[in-house]
């Protein structure tokens, strides 16, 4: 690993730019020192960075002029801008494990023609991203915003995916919007909020419109052991419906549907009621333990009354007083005399 900056302004593929007099490589860390390098070409290195270290200046850009790949394993800005953008219609594609600024923005894209891909998290502790305009914002990872600032700023429409999940700080939020509308393309994968993820400043105080595929709440998208998701209007007020696609649904709360759910008593034992929070205590016969055709539960019965049900019935005592069996105990068992007589006939 070696620190390489530049030396004078000019192309990133000229060796009069560098110290040493060759190009930066994979495993240097590169610093504009205070010049402006033009990036003419794809760049790999192991970081850039335009803050100062032994020998080197803080400050200085890199001015990108084409659709080229950068691609590093850390990019900071210090206190100063790190990119510049000069041309249009181009995608740029930055490629980092960490993609973060201190205090100066690490990109102030403000053309409607360029697209921006980010591929990596951006975790800053200063503003990093701002979007005045632009084409296409992608960012394939997370933005976490700390104290000193908010991830990505965004000032007008345009279209925004985030691939992964946005995090506020305690402070500030992951996503600051300037309009109203600013958010009106956006779909975000998920977003956690330890504070607020989205902050919308407009002069009617309108929230920002944003689509978001999952909510999560927890470090880092743990599940709770106990707590509630909030989606709440300017003013704080409880959202109870929820759009997802052309329909609105409504968030319950055991206590808005309180005296609209059956007592346990009157659950089936073991079913679970109210989003599962209770489990019913009822015990309900089967139904071949119910006489035919008697409704039960949710069917109806299927046991059915047969003569030698009725006769097993009647003689289960053959010496209760009362009972058939007492009174047939000492009954003749042949025909009687008539009977025999007339089937003689």
């Amino acid at each position: 690993m070696a620190i390489r900056y530049a030396v004078a302004n000019g192309n990133w593929s000229s060796t009069a730019t560098w110290n040493g007099g060759t190009l930066p490589t994979s495993a240097d860390d590169v610093y504009s020192n205070n010049f402006t390098v033009t990036l003419n070409q794809n760049v790999n290195v192991l970081s850039l960075q335009n803050t100062a270290t032994t020998g080197v200046s803080a400050g200085g850009s890199f001015q990108i002029n084409g659709s080229y790949t950068i691609v590093a394993d850390t990019i900071t800005s210090g206190a100063s801008n790190l990119f510049l953008f000069t041309t249009s219609n181009t995608l740029i594609t930055l490629t980092a494990n960490t993609i973060s600024s201190l205090s100066a923005l690490l990109v102030n894209l403000n053309n409607s023609t360029i697209s921006l891909a980010v591929n990596g998290n951006i975790n800053t502790f200063g503003s990093c991203i701002q979007l005045s305009n632009c084409n296409t914002f992608t960012l394939n990872g997370n933005a976490i915003a700390n104290t000193g600032g908010y991830a990505i700023f965004l000032v007008t429409t345009g279209i925004i995916v985030i691939n992964g999940y946005c995090q506020g700080g305690t402070t500030i939020a992951a996503f600051q919007s300037q309009s109203s509308n600013a958010f009106s393309s956006a779909t975000i994968t998920k977003a956690i909020s330890i504070n607020s993820c989205f902050a919308g400043v407009t002069n009617s105080n309108s929230p920002c419109t944003v689509t978001v595929k999952e909510i999560e709440q927890g470090v880092l998208g743990a599940v709770p052991i106990s707590g509630f998701v909030r989606l709440s209007t300017a003013s704080g007020a409880f959202y109870k419906g929820v759009t997802t696609g052309s329909s609105t649904r409504t968030l319950s709360d055991p206590a808005d549907i309180a005296g609209q759910v059956p007592a346990q008593s009157d659950v089936r034992f073991g079913v679970t009621y109210q989003s599962g929070s209770k489990t019913g205590t009822a015990y309900i016969p089967a139904a071949a333990s119910v006489g035919f055709g008697v409704p039960v539960d949710n069917t109806t019965g299927t046991a059915a009354l047969t003569p030698a049900s009725v006769w097993d019935a009647a003689t289960s005592s053959l010496t209760t007083s009362g009972s058939i069996g007492e009174r047939l105990k000492n009954a003749s068992t042949v025909d009687t005399t008539g009977d025999q007589l007339a089937a003689l006939l």
